[in-house]
């Protein structure tokens, strides 16, 4: 299974946390512009959220490619480095999903606290937090009342023999390891 999109999207939210960390100490106009890169990030994942009611209709791109279990269609990819897709899981479950891949844990680790911390900033006080558990890593769902779609972050060491780690952004319905 493919995980492109969630890379995408978790790499932009640590790209724009990155670059907003390396501006403290600059000029006034450095900081204004990093923090207009910050809103703009913020808004656009906002509305990413926004767009889960309608399975991302509006985001999909091309005609699909379905897979076994799932179909997915290319994505622009709101955030820098992500690779990102929306995945239609069947049952009426579709999420837009990033991934960023990283050669080591603390390399992922790194981006994966830092994009927490951005998610953390964008969403706000009317989203709650649980940990996911997971085999090689770890992961957060952020949830809100009165929405069926959750944000989950996950850290977690690839499946294939390439050893390399993935930070994964989710948006959408929950999903698990019976998609279906």
């Amino acid at each position: 299974m493919k995980y492109t999109a969630q890379t995408k999207t978790r790499l932009y939210l640590a790209a724009t946390a990155s670059v907003t960390l390396s501006m403290i100490g600059c000029t006034t106009s450095g900081v204004q512009k990093e923090a207009q890169t910050d809103s703009r990030a913020c808004e656009a994942f906002k509305d990413v959220i926004s767009k889960s009611a309608s399975n991302f209709d509006s985001l999909k791109q091309g005609a699909g490619v379905t897979d076994y279990d799932h179909t997915r269609w290319d994505t622009r990819a709101i955030f820098d480095g992500a690779d990102c897709d929306v995945i239609g899981w069947g049952a009426g479950k579709t999420n837009y999903a990033c991934t960023w891949t990283k050669p080591s844990a603390d390399a992922a680790r790194k981006d994966y606290q830092t994009t927490v911390t951005a998610v953390r900033s964008c969403l706000g006080a009317s989203w709650s937090e649980t940990a996911i558990p997971g085999v090689t890593g770890e992961g957060l769902r952020f949830s809100t009342k009165g929405s069926p779609s959750v944000v989950d972050l996950r850290m977690n060491k690839e499946l294939a023999t390439s050893g390399n780690w993935l930070t994964s952004l989710t948006v959408g319905s929950p999903i698990n390891r019976n998609a279906k």
